[in-house]
């Protein structure tokens, strides 16, 4: 299992279809705060051969 994976099951966030969404909604959200320092998130995902993501990389641009 990969450091990110393990971290995020963790905090309860499994890889669901739903559970995606929430996360790319907040990513998306936290870049339009005023205050924050972060422009734009861009993530990469794989897609497995029966159908589910498994996340790869973020890349978070700053001001």
């Amino acid at each position: 299992m990969f450091w990110l994976e393990s971290n995020i099951q963790r905090l309860g966030f499994w890889d669901t279809p739903e559970n995606r969404e929430l996360v790319t909604q907040h990513l998306q959200q936290v870049v339009q705060t005023p205050d924050n320092v972060v422009e734009q998130v861009k993530s990469s995902w794989e897609i497995m051969p029966d159908g589910t993501r498994r996340f790869v990389s973020a890349e978070i641009y700053g001001r």
